[in-house]
């Protein structure tokens, strides 16, 4: 099977530029855990995670930062056509819960483990 066929789009993305307290609105008028950060010409920057914004909005900063300084680059990324079964012992290694799809270094969408299981679910 191919991630292709497993992953969700649309993709919500934030922009390298934003503020850590847009993206933490961001990420829960959508209740995302993770969001894939993108630069001004919408490629794949890294990803940022709702435990990386908490310091930031605690430490006083009241989240006017950017959140270039934040964002992990080193986070696993798929292809469309990549194998499933790669895709999920990446995920188990680097212990992540959400994996961004590239297509062209742009984000085309994006596999959780709710997709995984609503594939194991549907297999049945």
């Amino acid at each position: 099977m191919q991630v292709r066929e497993v992953m969700s789009r649309p993709v919500l993305v934030v922009a390298v530029a934003s503020t850590v307290r847009d993206a933490a609105a961001a990420l829960a008028a959508h209740g995302l855990s993770d969001v894939p950060v993108v630069d001004e010409r919408e490629r794949f920057v890294g990803m940022l995670a709702e435990a990386d914004l908490v310091p930031d909005r605690l430490d006083g900063r009241r989240g006017a930062t950017a959140v270039g300084p934040l964002v992990r680059t080193d986070a696993p990324t798929a292809t469309p056509d990549g194998d499933l079964l790669g895709l999920v012992h990446r995920m188990r290694e680097a212990d992540v819960r959400v994996v961004p799809v590239l297509d062209g270094g742009r984000v085309a969408g994006i596999v959780t483990l709710a997709d995984l299981l609503r594939v194991l679910g549907d297999a049945r």
